[in-house]
């Protein structure tokens, strides 16, 4: 018994030590194989709210004030022109890597000690072995998963198989995704075609090329290979909600809620789906059943500010105004950048008729994102309401 309540400590105390050994992984062979800055997230996921932030050299350590307990986390680079897909396979082998030189090093320190605190080293080398193990060798079914915030995220042994499969695209395909990463969106999405007329049966290169298009925000143009591939072969998942959300860009919202019924029928905990479902019923002023998709995204994923800020949307047109508010202002603590959330709370002023907050907050969405849907109309709207007093 006293060696199952060792193991058991063991199992909560090193279960973040070794997300941090993970994420440690990742980083130094970052700093190793370029010379650019390189960002450490402990406890969330690419999140820059609500963390201690701090740089050791080249390395900037974002940690969670939640930090008591690590349960998440991530490396990126902060610039990542030039980095080749050999670079990238390297990288993400890092973590992995990390781990299982911990749990090695964990075992032979249990074989040779002679301590009743073995059954904490043994604990440390099944957290370090399953780490990796869950990392290296993810399920195939699941190309991605999702975090707290609604992230989509790439487990390293998926990524690993992603940059193996670019190497065996035709060319142009290496061409186009270096233009790619370098930014230079028109030629990458010229290139990306070329591959994909080359291999019209392929839905790996389509995922580029769709991604170079919404770059240029070009909506019509990034549908169309998934479209016609999706009649003639289907769509994965991750594929169809790219598909919804450029039919959503092109504000055919009727013809973007088949596409996420789909994708919720496959994979019923898609966060993203619940949510970006719920706002193409908003804008379609299904407001009651948008509402219950935000609800269901919230269940999933309670910290997640879309959903949030979206939620507050569909109650503030439904009349619950301070609930709706409420939900806007929460959402603005998750992630105070977003302009629809100054759009929402300058539409809770507008129907409570403060048309000079109302127009402040328009004005403050305008600065952050100037193409926020329908955001002209209500700053007319309220400019002719304040022109009437």
């Amino acid at each position: 018994m006293e060696g199952l309540f060792y193991i058991i400590i063991g199992l909560v105390i090193f279960s973040p030590i070794v997300v941090v050994i993970h994420e440690l992984g990742h980083a130094v062979f970052a700093l190793a194989l370029q010379k650019g800055g390189v960002k450490i997230f402990l406890g969330s996921f690419n999140d820059e709210n609500e963390v201690f932030r701090f740089r050791l050299g080249r390395l900037i350590v974002f940690l969670s004030k939640k930090f008591l307990y690590i349960g998440s986390g991530s490396v990126s680079l902060e610039n990542y022109k030039g980095f080749s897909i050999n670079r990238h396979i390297l990288f993400a082998l890092g973590g992995p890597l990390a781990n299982v030189l911990s749990a090695v090093a964990g075992g032979i320190l249990w074989f040779y000690a002679d301590s009743p605190y073995n059954y904490l080293l043994l604990a440390f080398v099944f957290v370090s072995a399953r780490t990796a193990f869950n990392n290296l060798m993810p399920d195939l079914e699941t190309k991605s998963f999702f975090s707290d915030t609604g992230m989509s995220l790439i487990p390293d042994g998926q990524q690993i198989k992603m940059y193996r499969a670019m190497k065996k695209m035709p060319n142009p395909f290496l061409d186009a995704w270096y233009d790619y990463e370098n930014e230079e969106f028109e030629s990458a999405a010229e290139k990306f075609r070329l591959v994909c007329e080359k291999i019209p049966k392929e839905l790996f290169p389509i995922n580029f090329l769709y991604a170079s298009y919404s770059k240029l925000g070009e909506w019509e143009k990034a549908s169309e290979f998934l479209e016609r591939f999706d009649k003639e072969d289907g769509l994965g998942s991750d594929e169809r909600l790219c598909l919804c959300y450029s039919l959503m860009a092109q504000e055919r919202y009727s013809d973007s809620l088949a596409h996420y019924q789909k994708v919720l029928k496959d994979d019923p905990r898609n966060v993203m789906a619940w949510n970006n479902k719920g706002y193409a019923l908003l804008c379609i002023h299904e407001y009651e059943m948008a509402l219950k998709h935000l609800d269901r995204a919230l269940r999933l994923s309670p910290k997640f500010p879309y959903a949030m800020n979206n939620r507050g949307q569909a109650k503030l047109m439904l009349g619950d105004l301070e609930g709706g508010r409420q939900d806007v202002e929460e959402s603005m603590k998750l992630d105070p950048e977003n302009g629809f959330a100054y759009r929402n709370l300058g539409i809770y002023y507008f129907l409570k008729e403060d048309y000079a907050q109302a127009l402040e907050h328009f004005r403050k969405c305008e600065e952050k994102d100037p193409e926020a849907d329908l955001l002209k109309d209500y700053i007319e709207k309220t400019e002719a309401k304040l022109a009437e007093v």
